[in-house]
């Protein structure tokens, strides 16, 4: 016979591991809203099919998005500041520097809490969630945005495979995040064969869009995944310079067989006119040499808009991510930002518990930037997704750890 103490302690015991279950899936489900509300997807044609009214399905879709950053904030409470790298807030301090600076200081200033409130929804993520379930959230809500895409995948003025994103290169990114996932499963020997999905599926969204640079980046993460996976008998720091050396030689090979490259792609001299977007970012460059335009703020300011009326609506950035950076803080204040972000790139990949993922993530980030500037930015899934790789440990997270001393 159960006595009145006893069901009172079995009530208690599955009270306990309801909760726990309930905070265990909460994190991974605020994690897919966040990535899902930051693709920034173009909904135009997507409500033509389904009726919705576009704007308000598009804003409603960013309001839960940073709701969902919120919400991962306060779950992990205070100790979230102290677990992102002083480095980090390095950067955050120098970009809030810059707004007083500013041409546009609003838009300097909206750009920095914006990039903080990233930093500190990956903090959260990372304290809650080991590689794994990174991996898998990320792999399974970009393969939603990629199944949503298919009904609107050729519905694009210009007859270019885009899904519900406003540009190829938009749709040949998320190809890239989920290509990276498949990896990450792969190498770490768990869930292999949902990750030779995610990977096959992603190489198959970048090859369809032709974009050359997420070609490119795909090559990239193949060879970081080669060095990781032929390091598994030395330390995989070790193993990392490598990667350097590696990328230097790839550089001079495409360097040296350009007009072969082009060809191959079908680009003409100019990169899709990409040169003539450096010159006038250059040419902006050299008029605030020293203090930049502020973080974010140019392409928001009357001079960006400018610069779109000369180049056309659809260049909202610099398509480089290095002349961005000296775009927004000068040539001195650029070149320690990127330093900042190379020297925090090759620590995590020398934390072992990083491992392949934030090896992987920095060669995406290197390569990629030097013909778009649109992967990392604040508040956008794919920032979040390579932020999110290289901190999360393949240990166990001090969710675990609290609720193992509970």
């Amino acid at each position: 016979m159960v006595t009145p103490a006893q069901h009172t302690i079995e009530h208690t015991l599955a009270e306990k591991i309801t909760q726990g279950a309930v905070k265990a899936r909460t994190p991974p489900l605020l994690l897919a809203i966040l990535l899902v509300g930051t693709s920034d997807p173009s909904l135009n044609d997507f409500s033509m099919i389904t009726g919705l009214d576009s704007v308000h399905l598009a804003t409603g879709i960013r309001l839960a998005a940073y709701t969902g950053a919120m919400a991962l904030i306060l779950m992990a409470g205070t100790r979230t500041w102290h677990s992102i790298p002083r480095a980090a807030w390095a950067i955050v301090a120098i970009a809030f520097m810059s707004a007083p600076l500013s041409i546009a200081p609003m838009a300097a200033l909206a750009s920095t809490l914006k990039l903080a409130l990233t930093l500190l929804a990956v903090a959260a993520v990372a304290r809650f969630m080991d590689l794994k379930q990174v991996a898998t959230t990320v792999g399974l809500s970009i393969l939603a945005l990629v199944i949503v895409s298919v009904p609107v995948w050729q519905e694009t003025v210009y007859r270019e495979p885009s899904g519900i994103f406003s540009t190829r290169n938009e749709l040949a990114r998320a190809g890239i995040m989920l290509f990276l996932a498949g990896l990450v499963l792969v190498s770490r020997r768990e869930r292999k064969i949902l990750g030779a999905g995610f990977a096959g599926v992603g190489a198959y969204v970048v090859v369809a869009t032709e974009s050359a640079t997420s070609i490119l980046a795909v090559a990239g993460l193949c060879g970081a995944f080669v060095i990781a996976e032929t390091s598994r008998r030395v330390r995989l720091h070790q193993a990392t310079r490598l990667l350097i050396p590696a990328l230097i030689l790839a550089g001079a090979g495409v360097a040296a067989l350009w007009p072969a490259v082009l060809e191959m792609f079908g680009r003409d001299a100019t990169l899709t006119g990409r040169t003539e977007i450096w010159s006038a970012v250059l040419n902006a460059i050299g008029a605030r040499p020293f203090v930049g335009h502020g973080y974010g703020a140019y392409w928001n300011s009357p001079l960006g808009e400018g610069t779109r009326w000369e180049l056309g609506p659809q260049v909202v950035n610099a398509h480089n991510g290095y002349l961005e950076q000296i775009l927004d803080f000068g040539v001195l204040g650029g070149v320690v930002v990127i330093a900042i972000t190379i020297s925090i790139a090759i620590g995590r990949a020398r934390v072992e518990d990083a491992g392949f993922a934030a090896l992987a993530s920095m060669a995406v980030l290197f390569i990629y930037s030097i013909t778009e500037s649109g992967l990392i930015r604040p508040m956008y899934f794919t920032s979040i997704v390579l932020l999110a790789f290289a901190s999360c440990g393949t240990s166990a997270t001090l969710g675990d750890k609290e609720s193992a001393r509970q």
